[in-house]
């Protein structure tokens, strides 16, 4: 449980790097012009920075929500099992406390 625990934490603390990443590279509208290094062509290709960081770091968020869902998922389904085992536990012990008198 600690592990989840821990998992989570380090999932918060990578959102908020993120987060930091996301607000630093927000500047970063203009496009990007890469020429053509071919020898029959002199055109070139402009390309929108902040379109594809802006669908990187979406995808990114995507994946780390996912992940997030999961883990909180992972962290019930614990809880829960131990649950069952604590009560199973002392419902075992009430039985053979009650069949030893």
């Amino acid at each position: 449980m600690a592990e989840v625990c821990d998992r989570i934490t380090a999932l918060e603390l990578n959102d908020r790097c993120m987060t930091r990443i996301e607000q630093h590279l927000a500047p970063l509208s203009a496009p990007v012009t890469i020429p053509n290094t071919s020898p029959t062509s002199s055109t070139s290709h402009t390309f929108s920075s902040s379109t594809q960081t802006h669908d990187e770091i979406q995808a990114i968020n995507a994946k780390h929500s996912a992940i997030e869902n999961k883990l909180d998922m992972f962290a019930n389904s614990i809880s829960s099992f131990i649950g069952l085992i604590t009560s199973f536990s002392s419902s075992s012990n009430s039985a053979n406390t009650a069949g030893s008198n």
